[in-house]
């Protein structure tokens, strides 16, 4: 039973918990409920030693084969997890999320791609990726980069294995100014 109060008796006394399962479930809530406050950021992220005035990351992968994904998802969390340091990977609505902490200074977005680039095309996965961005309170706008990044940028470029939230953006910002408006009557002739 020690192994399954000790955590329990962590969080209620603490308020936190270095148990990698309940950061995961406390970052799929941040991702499901925004508005958070920032001590609660506070309590669940110190035990990784995350600052609030750090840089972070977001990473979204998608299998092409969702057959696939159900059997292996939790062994290529673990497996993308080693390749991209300071990092936290789980599953969230049928996609593989890494958020990642860059540190006190903007890295290169590059730098981290290229450490699990490699492995991603070798797992026929494809990865949506947000702009680097100061503070943990933008985790869950973070996530969201990420998301449109992939989704928009596998339809602006069906071909490409990674989509970068920098490249889609305009496109992004001119879908969202025509939803109300056609975008002949957006834009002057």
């Amino acid at each position: 039973l020690v192994e399954y109060l000790r955590p329990m008796l962590e969080i209620s006394i603490t308020g936190s918990s270095n148990d990698p399962a309940a950061l995961r479930s406390f970052l799929s809530d941040v991702l499901d409920k925004p508005g958070f406050d920032l001590e609660t950021y506070r309590k669940h992220l110190r035990m990784r030693n995350w600052m609030e005035t750090d840089y972070y990351l977001c990473v979204v992968f998608v299998m092409a084969a969702a057959d696939i994904f159900g059997n292996s998802a939790a062994a290529i969390c673990v497996q993308i997890q080693q390749l991209i340091p300071n990092s936290v990977v789980f599953v969230y609505q049928e996609r593989i999320v890494a958020i990642a902490d860059m540190g006190p200074e903007p890295a290169s977005v590059e730098s981290v791609t290229g450490m699990f680039a490699e492995y991603m095309r070798d797992m026929n996965m494809k990865a949506g990726i947000s702009n680097a961005c100061q503070g943990y309170q933008s985790i869950r706008d973070l996530y969201l980069q990420a998301d449109i990044a992939l989704n928009m940028g596998g339809r602006l470029w069906s071909h490409l294995w990674l989509s970068r939230f920098h490249n889609v953006a305009p496109y992004y910002i001119l879908e969202q100014c025509s939803r109300e408006l056609r975008a002949a009557t957006l834009c002057a002739p």
